[in-house]
């Protein structure tokens, strides 16, 4: 039941955010690969460098987000990453005139369990718990990388640092409570990618690989096998090509009378001469298929009735398109 309520709020969640994918971006550089940022449960060793009594081998982040050091009392430190911290105590440490110029070292030395998100066409979406410095590639690894039908990009959906929950009686801030960020997945599972566009995963962190979403053409009349097909996803397919997946043209088929059907945005069709032999020969350019395309080559015993048949064409295709979802034909 727990593992159901979780997965659930997830999937809320996913909707609730889908709309910020419109506006992710790739961030830039510095915020592609952030480091890591402390939070409650952290152990630090912070050292100044040649100052061993100002130095610490062990300090725990406390539930307030604070530390406690010798000289300087509380630092807050919540949401800091190391660097930050460390530039903290340098400017805490001149402050008080402890040292002319200090040099100092924050290592995490023990990370708090922290939960982080994975969902979408992956083998085993699902909550993983963080308990060192990790990476994207390290969660898709342990979730058991993407399925057949994922997009090649993902949405990290990470809470915004700069969000702050507005005082009483004052506007709500400006800044979203989270930032989207698209990242290709092509070249981070093919081992291509630059090791700063590999995300470091922080606690909360969510990430979605959404779906495919299939388009199709169809091929009918006098070619080896008519049907429905899909349109590879991000690319131009052609004519041409859209021909040779359904098989090629029969023997008989008249390729120079192929037409295209389409219907356009207010549902009109248009019927659109494909010259296959020209194409073939260089004559003319190739046609580029759109999603719901239909693509008919008569051959010469369609000669009579071939321009009555792009009047049921559309449902002739549609009635193939659903014969082939029944049996999986796809």
């Amino acid at each position: 039941m727990r593992r159901f309520t979780i997965t659930l709020l997830l999937l809320i969640s996913i909707s609730c955010l889908a709309a910020a994918q419109e506006a992710a971006s790739t961030e830039p550089e510095g915020d592609q690969s952030p480091e890591y940022r402390l939070g409650p449960g952290d152990s630090l060793q912070i050292t100044v460098i040649g100052l061993q009594n100002l130095s610490l081998k062990k300090v725990t982040v406390s539930n307030s987000g604070k530390i406690h050091l010798p000289f300087l009392g509380i630092l807050p430190v919540a949401d800091l990453t190391p660097i930050e911290l460390e530039g903290l105590v340098v400017e805490r440490l001149k402050k008080q005139k402890l040292v002319k110029e200090p040099q100092v070292q924050v290592l995490v030395t023990e990370f708090r369990a922290q939960p982080v998100y994975i969902l979408g066409e992956i083998g085993m979406p699902g909550q993983y718990v963080l308990r060192d410095k990790a990476y994207l590639m390290d969660l898709l690894t342990w979730s058991g990388g993407v399925n057949d039908v994922a997009r090649d990009y993902g949405f990290l959906y990470r809470r915004n640092p700069k969000h702050r929950a507005p005082e009483p009686g004052q506007p709500s801030s400006s800044e979203p409570l989270y930032k989207v960020i698209k990242v290709d997945l092509k070249p981070l599972l093919a081992g291509e990618s630059d090791i700063k566009l590999d995300l470091v995963l922080q606690g909360g962190d969510l990430f979605h690989v959404p779906k495919q979403e299939k388009q199709f053409f169809f091929v009918v009349g006098d070619v080896a096998r008519t049907g429905s097909f899909s349109i590879p996803e991000g690319e131009t397919l052609l004519a041409t090509r859209a021909l040779a997946t359904a098989g090629g043209p029969a023997r008989t088929a008249k390729l120079s009378k192929g037409v295209l059907v389409r219907m356009d945005e207010v549902g009109q069709r248009q019927e659109i001469p494909l010259d296959f032999g020209a194409i073939f020969k260089g004559k003319k350019p190739d046609f580029p298929v759109k999603a719901n395309d239909i693509i008919f080559i008569p051959g010469s015993h369609f000669k009579t009735i071939a321009m009555g048949m792009l009047g049921i064409l559309p449902y002739v295709a549609e009635r193939t398109a659903y014969q082939q979802i029944g049996t999986g034909a796809y």
